[in-house]
């Protein structure tokens, strides 16, 4: 049974990803061809693979920090380590896949810019996994799949 502090997590996860990614794209006015790309061919895939990515790195800055601070630095590491290894693995490899392409062309629209917005990416989750850890799990429960739902919602405007 995942413990509260673990769901608090994904709650914050799937929140931050709507957060963030809608807040990039309508407030801020940074369309991407390839990020459309993405979540039109990939769908609620693509949204697992983003909440995926958010959870571990931010459970495994969780074990190896204490605090905000710590935990903010050390999931921005983690982040940075899996772009960069990723990015590198991406470029080299010749596998040919539909979901590696994709990451090859936003990798290729937005080069090292990826590396600033992910860190904004890890810095909510953290800050948000803290704030939901006084929710109890009911309503993380609730404030997750809201979240969800108004995400996949809005993946066709993206």
């Amino acid at each position: 049974m995942p413990s509260p502090e673990h769901i608090a997590t994904l709650t914050a996860s799937i929140a931050t990803n709507l957060i963030v990614t809608n807040t990039t794209v309508h407030v801020l006015g940074k369309k991407s061809t390839s990020l459309r790309e993405y979540y039109a061919r990939l769908n609620g895939i693509a949204v697992a693979l983003d909440i995926t990515s958010l959870t571990w790195g931010v459970l495994l800055a969780q074990r190896f920090a204490k605090g905000s601070v710590g935990q903010i630095a050390a999931a921005v590491v983690i982040q940075l380590v899996h772009d960069v290894s990723f990015g590198w693995w991406l470029r080299r490899s010749t596998v040919k896949r539909p979901t590696l392409d994709l990451f090859r062309n936003y990798a290729a629209e937005h080069g090292t810019g990826i590396l600033k917005v992910d860190a904004v990416f890890m810095v909510v989750a953290v800050v948000l996994s803290r704030v939901f850890r006084k929710l109890s799990p009911h309503d993380n429960a609730l404030v997750g799949t809201m979240a969800l739902y108004t995400h996949l919602l809005l993946l066709d405007a993206l």
